[in-house]
């Protein structure tokens, strides 16, 4: 079995986030605020975790006490208990860079990490590849057929990309091809920047809101921030035999390839994006996809992953808006389930302060 092995820098092009399906469990009250420094001297706010276990485990008797009632409290500010018992900040964990535009004053949703770094899982990496990849094979007919009886038939699509990835016999899962590309997690980075994200959705009459509960809707969540570098390892392995025995499609795994479907998938992603900012009059994003079409080319193409990327209902609305535009209507009647007739998915989730979209990242490969 041949292999090949290439290095993959990635550089973020817009806050990252893998969430990892946990949360700072009790909101305020296990976090402070504090200011800190950049080696330039410009001035950031922190945020620090504290271990409470730990914390309470050092105070006496009546301390103990009084601070279990305190976290009994549903209006518990921790931040505020510390300006008084200031040896809280001690028993901080790790700090997160605020980038927020209003302080957190609840939850913070976790990014994947392991020993308290963040990275970006390879599952997630590999995910936005096999997108790319079946983006780059899936015809209109295939299409048609997943909404045929006027829904979209999840089997059926499953279908579609066992024909693309697996041979058609056996266990889908041991004959498909994309077990020949292996792609570990990323390096790792120890300080998260801390953004509130919301959602834009747009409107009938072709402009846009904020969704809004009473008031705009906001969640804060962990992420890498723009412009961190991390790598990661991506192995090709190549076993002719095996493949013609499974009968898989061998030009998947070729790095010119998989370059190749990530730079164009990418280019009609951004392309899609900025058609969607045109038609809403969302002003403030387009310079942003105008230098992010910069950033794409063949030789260092983008992938977007995590959070914000909606990638089942992309692709097929990439796939039919140019190619057949009633078809697309008819995809979008569909999957709106008729609750409105003018876009699907309608919003988009953006950094409240920076006004940014999430999860862009920049890649460049060497071969080891």
């Amino acid at each position: 079995m041949d292999y090949e092995t290439y290095n993959c820098t990635l550089e973020t092009k817009s806050p990252v986030i893998v969430a990892g399906g946990s949360e700072y469990q009790y909101g305020p009250q296990e976090y402070v605020f504090s200011k800190g420094k950049l080696k330039s001297g410009t001035e950031i706010d922190l945020i620090k975790r504290i271990d409470i276990t730990k914390y309470y485990k050092s105070l006496n008797e009546d301390k103990k006490e009084e601070l279990l009632s305190n976290l009994l409290d549903f209006d518990f500010n921790l931040d505020e208990y510390s300006k008084s018992n200031t040896d809280v900040k001690k028993y901080g964990y790790y700090l997160s860079v605020s980038r927020c535009k209003t302080r957190p004053n609840k939850e913070i949703m976790e990014h994947v990490k392991t020993v308290n770094k963040l990275y970006i899982p390879g599952s997630s990496l590999k995910g936005a590849l096999n997108t790319a990849i079946l983006y780059d094979n899936i015809t209109i007919n295939d299409v048609e057929d997943t909404v045929r009886k006027n829904y979209l038939n999840k089997k059926k699509y499953n279908d579609i990309l066992r024909n693309y990835f697996s041979s058609k016999w056996g266990n889908s899962a041991q004959n498909n091809i994309m077990r020949f590309i292996q792609i570990s997690d990323t390096t790792t980075k120890s300080r998260p920047s801390i953004y509130d994200i919301q959602s834009i959705q747009v409107k009938s009459n072709h402009t846009y809101e904020y969704y809004k509960r009473g008031g705009i809707v906001t969640t804060y969540y962990e992420t890498i921030e723009q412009n961190s570098k991390l790598n990661c390892d991506i192995t090709i392995k190549k076993d002719k035999e095996i493949l013609n025995q499974l009968n898989l499609k061998e030009k998947i795994l070729d790095i010119d390839y998989i370059k190749d479907v990530l730079y164009n998938f990418s280019m009609d992603y951004i392309e899609y994006e900025q058609d969607f900012i045109d038609t809403y009059n969302i002003d403030f994003l387009k310079d942003y996809y105008k230098q992010l079409a910069k950033e794409n080319t063949p030789d260092s193409p983008l992938i977007r992953v995590g959070l914000g990327s909606g990638f089942m209902q992309t692709t097929i609305n990439m796939k039919t808006k140019n190619e057949d535009p009633m078809l697309y209507k008819k995809v979008q009647k569909i999957a709106h389930k008729n609750s409105y007739d003018y876009e699907f998915p309608k919003s988009r989730k953006i950094t409240a302060k920076t006004k940014k979209p999430l999860g862009w990242i920049k890649l460049t490969f060497d071969k080891k």
